[in-house]
Parts: C-alpha cells; sequence; structure tokens
C-alpha cells in the first residue's frame, strides 16, 4: 500500500520532478537524477498530468483574481488604439538602454473612462509581476491591467497551451492596447525542431526556439506595442546558462521586429560581480528580498522593482 501510494504522489508530482532534475548539474548530476525520475515523467506525461497541472493551476491563478475577470473586456465602438513604440536607445548587444517611456500614448484619449488596456501573459513569472503592474495600473487611474499567467507552460511543447493560438485569440477578442509577455522559465528543455528532438544548447534547439519567439512577436508585435520581459539570472548556474541563451534568441528576434522591445533583467537581479543575489536594494537603499527560495521567480518585492520600471515605459 505504501508502494502505491509513493508511485501515485511521484506520478503526480511529474513536472516538478521534471524540472529538478532539468536544474541539476551537468554531466553525471543530471543524468543520474534524469535516470531516477524517468518511470514517473513518462507515466505522468502519458496520462495527462502535466497537462492536467497546467489547467489546475491556471484555474487557481484566475480565481485569486477576481477583478481581472472581463478586465480588459473590448469595446467594440473602440477604434484601433493610438498607440505606437518610439525608437529605443540600444547598446551593441540590441538590449533597450533608453529610459524615455516606450510607449507613444494620446493621453487625450486614455482616462478612467477609457483606460489604456495593458494585456500582461506569460508563464508564472508574469504573474506576481502581473499583480504589481496593475496595482501601479490602477493608482494611475488612465490604465487597466489583465493578467493570463499560465503556470507550466512556456513556447517549447509543454501541456496544452499553445501560446501563439491563445495571443491571437486575445487581439482579436479582447483587443488590448499594449501586451507585456514573459517566457522562459520552462523552456530549459528539449523542443522538437522540424520533427527532431533536440537538447538545449543544439544549434537547431536554438533555431526551433527563434522559429516560435518569431512566430509570437510578429502576431503581436506588428499590430501592437509589444514589451518583452527577458528572464532574471537564475540561481542554478546550468539553469542560467540555458536561460541566457533563451534570452539571446529574444533579443535578437526583438530587433528585428518592429513593435518589440526586448526588457532586459539579468543585470537588473544580478550582484555587482554578475552572480545570482537573491536580495536587492529598494529605492530607499534598503535590502529587500527580490527572488523565491527556488532561485528563480520573483517575491512580490522583487515583482514590483520590475513592474515599476515597466510602469515608468508605459507611462
Amino acid at each position: 500500500c505504501a508502494s502505491i501510494t509513493l508511485g501515485v504522489g511521484a506520478v503526480c508530482s511529474g513536472p516538478s520532478l521534471e524540472r529538478w532534475a532539468l536544474r541539476k548539474s551537468d554531466g553525471a548530476p543530471r543524468a543520474l537524477a534524469s535516470k531516477l525520475v524517468a518511470p514517473a515523467i513518462a507515466v505522468a506525461r502519458w496520462t495527462g498530468v502535466f497537462a492536467a497541472r497546467g489547467r489546475v493551476g491556471a484555474r487557481v491563478y484566475s480565481e485569486s483574481l477576481p477583478q481581472f475577470r472581463g478586465a480588459l473586456a473590448a469595446d467594440n465602438d473602440d477604434p484601433e488604439p493610438v498607440v505606437a513604440l518610439r525608437p529605443a536607445a540600444t547598446n551593441a548587444a540590441g538590449v533597450s538602454v533608453s529610459t524615455a517611456p516606450a510607449v507613444a500614448i494620446d493621453e487625450r484619449r486614455y482616462d478612467a473612462r477609457r483606460p489604456l488596456r495593458v494585456w500582461v501573459a506569460g508563464d508564472s513569472m508574469a504573474f506576481h509581476f502581473g499583480l504589481q503592474l496593475d496595482r501601479m495600473a490602477r493608482r494611475s487611474g488612465v490604465m487597466r491591467v489583465a493578467l493570463d499567467s499560465q503556470p507550466s507552460t512556456g513556447l517549447i511543447d509543454r501541456g496544452d497551451v499553445r501560446w501563439v493560438d491563445r495571443l491571437r485569440e486575445t487581439l482579436e477578442q479582447r483587443r488590448p492596447h499594449v501586451f507585456v509577455l514573459s517566457f522562459g522559465a520552462n523552456d530549459a528543455d528539449g523542443l522538437r525542431h522540424r520533427g527532431v528532438a533536440y537538447a538545449p544548447g543544439h544549434p537547431q534547439w536554438r533555431e526551433g526556439y527563434r522559429e516560435r519567439t518569431r512566430a509570437i512577436m510578429e502576431l503581436i508585435g506588428r499590430r501592437r506595442p509589444t514589451y518583452w520581459l527577458g528572464m532574471p539570472i537564475m540561481r542554478s548556474a546550468a539553469y542560467a546558462q540555458k536561460i541566457a541563451v533563451m534570452n539571446s534568441v529574444c533579443v535578437e528576434e526583438a530587433a528585428r521586429v518592429e513593435g518589440v522591445r526586448f526588457i532586459e533583467t539579468t543585470s537588473r537581479y544580478s550582484a555587482p560581480d554578475g552572480a545570482f543575489t537573491a536580495v536587492l536594494p529598494d529605492s530607499a537603499g534598503r535590502l529587500r528580498l527580490v527572488r523565491m527560495e527556488d532561485g528563480i521567480h520573483y517575491t512580490p518585492e522583487g515583482a514590483r522593482q520590475l513592474s515599476a520600471h515597466v510602469f515608468e515605459m508605459l507611462c
């Protein structure tokens, strides 16, 4: 009976076990961890646990945020938004270094009656960020935020959320004025590119990820101003290396698509020597915890600091 209970528990924890194995150091540690959890992961995928976990997580998130329900219902009488990205100063890597507001907004059109509609979407990294941005938006009186945070999802083949279709539906039915997107936390895994599976780090993995990123940027960025939040540095060195590859792909693609601006976060959440840190000073110089214990997600304070930066760019 105890063995059955442990087995069922392992299968139900398949997504968590997979992430645990992926974050082990390259080489023998990860190979051993992957071998140990492989049976549970295989059964979890076969039984649909991965997809179910994503749906349950999304349900919990959405039910904890009643203020977002219908927050950006489309106004059929509202014409195409008068918003556009201003030209951004960039560094040699193509990363925005401009401190000026990035979105040119006709302030005469947006007020408490007809606010600027901002749609925040992505994986679990978007969750606290969206909450914090919404609080700032509500205080402004001229902006509203809707949050579509789907945990355990990403741009690779994971779960039952296909983001390019989901965002197309959002664009057509909700008609937000601005998008803020956050992907990558769950993408440090193998993907299929033109029918072949590739591991992270392989040149074809990079090309496959590029195609997925480009599809969303071209879909949204050519029609709405779009901010693409880069992933911050991670505690695990191996994981951080993969995140850096994803960020570089997103930087390159954002530079090619007019209307998309990449928001660099690695240096913002790093120590002075470039290493991972979970503590950073706030605007008053007080040290605050900005990353959760997993070394991945933002704390509410960490998300507040990033959302304040983006809010300034929107305003």
